[in-house]
């Protein structure tokens, strides 16, 4: 009995070891166990790795979801598992191997449809695998960039220029190449253009112990570099220029230790000029041990006495010249001439053809004058100098050239010019309208005008001049935004100062304005006298010079005023002070009623000086 158990026990063991049937699946894990390693021999497996070599976990029946599990002969190692038969929506069976067409990158959505570098199969369709880029967009050659965008096209290439816009292909200079290039980084690809290779960019000095070829454009702007003359100091670099702009100065500089020996200014080095401050300001190699140093501007005083020419007297050059050393210009005057506001001569004598029979007249030599005061109240600017005492002042006039001696200011000279030819072209062919008015004018006339043309030359050392000056006028407050505006001009003439401005005016109010009645400078005066709509001041520097001038009740003034302008050592050029009425021309029958010549306005003139600081041109109020 116990023999027939025992027997029975067997067979039914054995049955239970039958083969199964073609559908059964013998189970297995599905993912790598967590020491399978992901790399063999330096290589980077995407499943695993099992004896040395990288493995598929998901079809490979020797190593079927993991490195301990073999398949049967027979069987088919299908996403992981050992199988029977390769079945399912997307399982084929690709030369002998059952796989997933959805997940294979081998069989990406069909046997033998292999997915390019880098990506992945991901719904039967090949996409970039996480952190690659298909640079391209050609899914054929794979995704090339393990980044979040791509620069380029991996072997395209481009022309690069690193340097100065607009200077390509002029000159010396010339474009290079740059070629999209894969970077190996850390085992990822980064897609940058290379560094710009071939390219030349603009060379505007020689490195030390070489010299440049003048003869070509190495700076790369159109033009040989032996013709150039950048700061318009009247010398190209082929004529000696050491220094002609800051980029190319290549001026010898030896500054003492107790000195600030710096260029501020190239036009003021160039052959032919002299040596200051360490620097070789005259590109001849060496430095003049006696140059001078560049010191603070100090005024000088070189007149003293005052000045008036009769009734019809002859004006002269020296008449011209004592204006202008009492304006205290003591050093770089080359010449001085009183003229008309278009640069003819004037006249010895009224026009009583223009001025009429009722209008009081004077001439030309009584329009001028250097005073000590004016009316005994304004004064000559005071220096604040121990040194230096200030005697007196020039003074031009569209009338008289007096203070409160003179009962009208309402005097009549007769001559009629046009305007300055450069300033009316600037301002559209006539007198400009002040902004503080608006509208518009027609004149161009400058009626009973005088001007001081001074001609001038700087020291080396000068950066800058200034000169201070004070305006009155009769028009104030009855012709305020009107056409009868009188203008003081300051007009220069340079040809190598690039600051001056297009109407070569230097003396105007922050908008740019020229002085007038209708000036933001024009403050002091009576506010309550004025009743026109627009255009009064606001009068806050109050009434008291007027008592040297003519009654407050009819008259106003600016403050002292300074304008300062840059210039370059050693440049000439022409300082024209105009002084002159303007209005339309009315007549009554054959004789003329002096319109337009009535009302004057007078200017003082003083403390011109030489500064050795550049500067920006401007005009602004001085403060006692």
């Amino acid at each position: 009995m116990k023999k027939f158990l025992c027997y029975f026990a067997l067979i039914a063991l054995f049955a239970g070891c039958s083969e199964s049937s073609n559908d059964d699946i013998q189970p297995t894990p599905t993912q790598p166990t967590p020491d399978t390693p992901t790399t063999c021999n330096d290589m980077s497996c995407a499943q695993g790795c099992c004896d040395g070599k990288c493995v598929d976990f998901r079809t490979d029946v020797d190593y079927c979801g993991r490195c301990e599990t073999k398949c049967s002969p027979g069987q088919f190692c299908q996403d992981g598992q050992c199988s029977n038969s390769c079945k399912g929506d997307n399982a084929r069976t690709c030369a002998g191997v059952c796989v997933n067409i959805a997940n294979n990158e081998l069989h990406c959505g069909g046997c033998n449809k292999a997915c390019a570098p880098n990506m992945v199969c991901d719904g039967k369709q090949c996409k970039c695998a996480d952190g690659y880029v298909d640079c391209d967009g050609d899914a054929a050659n794979g995704c090339e960039s393990f980044t979040t965008s791509c620069e380029c096209t991996p072997g395209a290439t481009q022309q690069c220029y690193p340097y100065a816009q607009g200077t390509a292909g002029k000159g010396i200079c010339k474009y290079g190449k740059q070629t999209c290039t894969v970077y190996k980084n850390d085992g990822f690809d980064d897609i940058y253009w290379s560094e710009c290779k071939g390219a030349v960019g603009p060379i505007f000095k020689a490195e030390d112990g070489q010299t440049l070829d003048l003869s070509l454009d190495n700076n790369c702007d159109g033009t040989i570099d032996a013709d150039e003359d950048y700061d318009h100091d009247g010398y190209t670099r082929g004529q000696g220029d050491c220094c002609d702009s800051i980029e190319s100065c290549n001026v010898k500089i030896d500054c003492p230790e107790d000195m600030s020996c710096k260029v501020n200014d190239t036009s003021a080095i160039h052959p032919g000029t002299s040596d200051y401050a360490g620097v070789d300001a005259n590109c001849d190699g060496k430095i003049d041990p006696n140059a001078p140093t560049l010191t603070d501007a100090k005024f000088q005083s070189c007149s003293t006495g005052t000045h008036k020419l009769a009734q019809n007297a002859k004006v002269t050059a020296d008449d011209a010249m004592k204006l202008a050393k009492a304006m205290d210009i003591c050093e770089g005057l080359v010449s001085a001439e009183l003229l008309l506001a278009d640069g003819t001569p004037l006249p010895q004598s009224a026009n009583e053809n223009i001025c009429g029979s009722n209008v009081a007249k004077i001439s030309p030599s009584q329009q001028i004058a250097v005073l000590e005061s004016l009316g005994n109240v304004v004064k000559p600017i005071d220096f604040n100098l121990k040194d230096v005492t200030n005697h007196n002042m020039a003074v031009l006039s569209s009338g008289q050239a007096a203070g409160i001696e003179n009962t009208q200011h309402s005097q009549c000279v007769g001559t009629e010019v046009e305007a300055p030819a450069v300033f009316l072209a600037a301002h559209n062919g006539v007198l400009p309208m002040s902004t503080i008015c608006g509208g518009e004018r027609k004149d161009t006339r400058a009626n009973d005008s005088v001007m001081l043309r001074l001609k001038l030359k700087a020291p080396q050392t000068a950066r800058s001049f200034s000169f201070q000056f004070k305006f009155f006028s009769k028009e104030y407050p009855k012709f305020v935004c009107d056409d009868y505006n009188d203008f003081f001009l300051a007009l220069v003439d340079s040809p190598t100062n690039k600051a001056i401005p297009a109407d070569h005016n230097i003396a105007f109010d922050e908008n740019k304005n020229p002085i007038s009645v209708n000036n933001a400078f024009f403050t002091e005066c009576d506010k309550s006298k004025c009743k026109k709509p627009k255009g009064c001041s606001d009068c806050s520097g109050g009434t008291s010079s007027l008592a040297g001038y003519f009654s407050a009740a009819d008259a106003g003034a600016t403050s002292w005023l300074k304008t300062s302008v840059p210039v370059s050592g050693g440049e000439e050029f022409t300082l024209d002070l105009i002084i002159f009425d303007a209005g339309q021309k009315e007549s009554s029958g054959t004789t003329n009623s002096g319109y337009g010549h009535q009302r004057d306005s007078l200017v003082l003139l003083d403390a011109f000086a030489w500064g050795s600081e550049t500067t920006i041109i401007t005009t602004t109020p001085i403060v006692n």
